[in-house]
C-alpha cells in the first residue's frame, strides 16, 4: 500500500507553539451574477467552501520557539509545502468535562455501563465517535456513533486523515447514531468504523502567503507572528483523480 503525504504530514506543534487566538472556519463560495433592474442581487453558492485557518499572537519567547518556527519555514518553502494544522475547538465540541484536555480516567461506556467487573478504562481521547457505515467521497452527510462524549453533534468539528469537517443539522438521531450535514463535502472516503478526531481535529493546509511565516527581531522584549492557513484542496482533488 502507498503512503501518501497526507498520512506523514507535518503536523504544527500546538503546544509549543500556540496562539493567543485562533479562528477556523469554512468559507464558502457563492457567486452573484450582478444586481438585476429591481436591485435584487441573488447569491448561489457553487460548493461546500473550504477551511481557513488563523493562529493569532505565536509570543516568540525563547530561541526555542524561534528555532521551531523557521525550521516549519524551511520545512513548507512557502505556500507549496504541506501542513497539518490544528483546530481549536473546545469551546463548541462534546467534551464531558468541558475543558478539552482530551485524556480522562474513569471513562465508562456512553449508556454509563462499565466492564463486566465494575471497572472503568482511561480514554486517550476524551470524546469517542466512530462512523457507522461508509462515508463516500463528496458525501454532504455523516452517519456518526457517538460512543462517549456530550450527546449533541450539531455545530461541531472533527477531523479524519487530516480532512476536517464541521457539522450542521441533526437528520436522524438514533440511539447513539447521530446522522448530520457536514461541510465540505467528504474529501476523502472514510470506511465504516473509523475513529474520528474530536478532541484533536487536524486540517491538511498551505500556507496563504509564501512569506506567511516571516518574523522580525524585537531586541527590546518579546514579538509576536500571526499566520493563516488555507486547506489544500488542490492536494485532495489530485488524490481523488488519481494523480498521487
Amino acid at each position: 500500500m502507498p503512503i501518501y503525504p497526507h498520512q506523514s504530514a507535518l503536523l504544527w506543534p500546538k503546544y509549543q507553539l500556540p496562539p493567543e487566538a485562533s479562528s477556523s472556519d469554512v468559507t464558502a463560495f457563492s457567486r452573484s451574477g450582478g444586481p438585476s433592474l429591481t436591485n435584487l442581487n441573488p447569491a448561489t453558492r457553487t460548493d461546500r467552501g473550504a477551511w481557513r485557518i488563523e493562529l493569532n499572537g505565536i509570543l516568540m519567547v525563547d530561541r526555542g520557539r524561534r528555532r521551531t518556527l523557521d525550521a516549519i519555514s524551511t520545512y513548507l518553502g512557502g505556500r507549496s509545502g504541506l501542513i497539518a494544522v490544528p483546530i481549536w475547538a473546545f469551546d463548541v465540541n462534546p467534551f464531558i468535562t468541558g475543558d478539552g484536555r482530551g485524556i480522562q480516567d474513569g471513562v465508562t461506556f456512553s449508556d454509563g455501563t462499565t466492564f463486566s467487573d465494575g471497572s472503568t478504562f482511561t480514554a486517550t481521547r476524551e470524546i469517542i465517535a466512530k462512523t457507522s457505515g461508509v462515508t463516500a467521497l463528496s458525501a454532504t452527510s455523516i452517519v456518526i456513533d457517538m460512543q462517549n462524549g456530550a450527546a449533541d453533534l450539531t455545530g461541531v468539528k472533527f477531523s479524519w486523515m487530516h480532512t476536517a469537517y464541521k457539522t450542521g443539522r441533526a437528520l436522524d438521531v438514533t440511539g447513539t447514531l447521530w446522522t448530520v450535514e457536514i461541510t465540505p463535502a467528504i474529501r476523502l472516503a472514510i470506511p465504516s468504523g473509523a475513529e474520528l478526531n474530536f478532541d484533536d481535529p487536524t486540517c491538511l493546509c498551505h500556507l496563504s502567503a509564501d512569506g506567511g511565516l516571516r518574523r522580525g527581531t524585537n531586541t527590546a522584549g518579546h514579538d509576536t507572528v500571526s499566520v493563516t492557513f488555507d486547506e489544500a484542496t488542490d492536494y485532495w482533488s489530485r488524490l481523488a483523480a488519481g494523480l498521487l
